[in-house]
């Protein structure tokens, strides 16, 4: 799921809520929308740095939660993904 917001103003409007929200979802959701974007060559400056926030948090909460290193997250979750071990 994404934000799928044409204006930029709404787009940074929402993004900031999502933000301030403290809401896993959101940040996914967040990350999700800036890479669409970043593979079309459309992602705002602000876009790139809450995604990294969002990124950052996301991490964050999952190395506490599942009592891994914070530079180990990122393997961890390309590595679940690719194994299909999400369930």
């Amino acid at each position: 799921c994404t934000f799928p917001i044409d204006n930029e103003k709404m787009r940074k409007d929402i993004y900031c809520d999502a933000m301030n929200e403290y809401d896993e979802i959101n940040w996914v959701k967040v990350i999700k929308s800036t890479y669409l974007r970043n593979k079309q060559k459309k992602a705002k400056d602000f876009e790139k740095r809450m995604a990294k926030e969002a990124k950052e948090f996301l991490y964050g909460e999952i190395s506490i939660l599942l009592n891994i290193p914070y530079k180990n997250v990122e393997k961890y979750i390309i590595e679940k993904v690719r194994n299909d071990e999400w369930s």
